[in-house]
């Protein structure tokens, strides 16, 4: 087993998929270790039609594990006055890559909140789907 799948919660289906971002993809690990309230990190990408949290980071043209759907997720959240409540919907942001329950036209819906989260956290717990990403009319 690669060791990217151990931080993978339990139930989470996962695929390989080639990294189609010049920069690479930032994965999850990297991505926390660096995180901060004003420098944030996301680990989440679009890659052809879903929204996947990436394991391990992965160069550009190369293969890496991507996480589609896990029924409880952490999840780098937007820090903002308002927390998240236990069945808010989440959205993801195409241009910061992280997930608010704030909707917006250009943004995916990709999840329901699991577990509270303050408006100061930088993450929360989401039954994740990024597989069913979809723009809301």
């Amino acid at each position: 087993m690669p060791d990217a799948l151990r931080t993978a919660p339990y139930n989470a289906r996962t695929v390989k998929a080639e990294c189609d971002v010049s920069a690479g993809w930032e994965g999850i690990k990297t991505a926390k270790d660096a995180d901060v309230a004003a420098a944030r990190h996301s680990y989440l990408y679009l890659f052809r039609d879903s929204i996947g949290a990436v394991l391990d980071d992965v160069d550009f043209g190369e293969e890496g594990v991507v996480i589609y759907a896990a029924h409880k997720i952490l999840l780098p959240k937007l820090v903002e006055s308002n927390g998240l409540r236990v069945g808010d919907r989440l959205y993801w942001d195409p241009a910061t890559r992280l997930v608010s329950a704030t909707y917006d036209s250009l943004s995916p819906w990709i999840g329901m909140v699991t577990e509270n989260a303050d408006g100061d956290d930088l993450y929360v717990e989401a039954d994740f789907f990024g597989h069913l990403a979809q723009v809301e009319a």
